[in-house]
């Protein structure tokens, strides 16, 4: 089970020395974008819930471990390709975690504390989706009612059944329901299936 962390807010003056607290509350892996601020030497001084499941998942770290340790060894494993020659970092514009695909855009900020301009950069960290035109191929293919399609546009944002339910605000069961006729028309038996099925619509 996934772990939620939360962000002790401070003054612009001490914004590098963000500190990030773990929290008991457990949650499900976010679909929402991560985000995570590096120093120059590409330690983690501040990121949100999202970037910290992204990276560890699907490791669960212990009470008491050093989060930020575990953050810097899965950036400088999944995402660090290098560097230039001027010394900038070069980070991979895509990444897996887990069996999810994200894109990783990198930005460079300047950061004034303590009349010192420092150097941050900032990694923003978003699940990668298939394309508008691919999922409305598959639709029109295989036929698919409207409510059909709704179910797989959100089951390719990686939600789970119980989450698509909150979200059209339906039963879980009613979810399952349309998975199973979708899964039908597509002549698959899993949901695997339909996600090889969108990657093949979409020439990946």
């Amino acid at each position: 089970m996934a772990k939620s962390y939360a962000h002790r807010r401070m003054s612009s003056a001490s914004a590098e020395r963000i500190v990030p607290e773990r929290t008991r509350q457990a949650t499900t892996i976010p679909t929402g974008a991560g985000l995570i601020l590096l120093d120059s030497s590409l330690n983690p001084i501040g990121y949100n819930t999202e970037a910290a499941q992204i990276l560890t998942h699907p490791q669960v770290v212990a009470e008491g471990a050093g989060l930020d340790a575990v953050l810097t060894q899965k950036i400088r494993a999944s995402l660090l390709l290098g560097h230039t020659p001027s010394g900038r970092p070069i980070f991979a514009g895509e990444f897996k975690s887990g069996k999810r695909s994200y894109v990783c855009r990198t930005f460079e900020l300047g950061m004034r504390a303590s009349r010192v301009q420092r150097s941050v950069v900032a990694l923003l960290l978003k699940r990668k989706s298939f394309g508008n035109a691919a999922v409305e191929g598959i639709a029109q293919q295989y036929r698919l009612t409207q409510r059909e399609r709704e179910i797989l546009q959100q089951l390719l944002k990686g939600l789970s059944s119980k989450e698509i339910a909150e979200h059209m605000g339906i039963s879980s069961n009613t979810v399952k329901s349309f998975l199973r006729l979708v899964m039908s028309k597509m002549g698959v038996g899993t949901r695997y299936g339909i996600f090889g099925k969108i990657v093949a619509c979409s020439g990946d």
